[in-house]
């Protein structure tokens, strides 16, 4: 894995692995511009959402791309992302934050209902919730991937060793697991990655330290 050592990157990227087609059509960056994160909640989108929303954008290279271009490269896989488009982008970051509330109980609500006249999508798949990706590949993997860090380290061996971090210091069994893995191939890297790929803790009800959206309280559906 490339230049990541967060728990985020090395869940989605067992999904990559385990495809078996050469050419993949990601819906990448739709979530960003549409601020449809679950960790959008609507007073903050009003108030914060655009500025959270282009912070996301401007560190795609660092996250989602970088994954995406490493992960299915490294498996012989080619990537699309249609909505990566810089025009799109663009216009959708332009739209009104207001216009992309989550009003209608369903995020990305603009987009989807921009696909509903032509037919292109069926109705279960255009209306479906909204996956956190992260967990899309399954609950229960990343459970098993919880509990196998739980079981390697011991306490006390957890305390030790996430201490000889002082930049994105490990908060878990779990991401301590991926920084040794990282510090492995690319020893004393870690800086040229921002930060943690988490929701923004200043904001109501997401003080939370997974980056799975299951532990937000609006989780709703999603993923069912």
């Amino acid at each position: 894995m490339h230049y990541r050592f967060h728990s985020r990157a090395y869940r989605v990227r067992l999904f990559f692995f385990c495809v078996s087609v050469n050419i993949i059509s990601k819906s990448g960056t739709t979530t960003e511009p549409a601020i449809a994160f679950r960790i959008f909640k609507e007073m903050a989108e009003k108030k914060y959402g655009k500025e959270e929303a282009a912070k996301r954008i401007r560190e795609l290279y660092c996250y989602d791309v970088l994954r995406a271009d490493r992960c299915l490269a490294a498996n012989s896989l080619e990537a699309r992302v249609p909505f990566g488009d810089l025009d799109f982008v663009r216009y959708v970051m332009s739209i009104d934050p207001a216009k992309k509330l989550n009003t209608y109980g369903k995020g990305k609500y603009l987009l989807r209902k921009a696909f509903e006249a032509d037919h292109i999508l069926p109705e279960n798949i255009l209306w479906r919730e909204k996956a956190a990706f992260s967990d899309a590949v399954g609950h229960s993997m990343v459970d098993d991937l919880k509990e196998y860090a739980e079981k390697y380290y011991t306490d006390e061996e957890y305390e030790t060793l996430r201490q000889k971090y002082d930049f994105a210091q490990p908060f878990t069994k779990e991401s301590l697991l991926y920084r040794e893995i990282f510090e492995k191939y690319y020893p004393g890297q870690a800086r040229m990655v921002p930060d943690f790929w988490l929701p923004n803790k200043s904001w109501e009800g997401c003080n939370v330290n997974d980056p799975s959206a299951r532990v937000l309280a609006n989780y709703g559906d999603s993923g069912k």
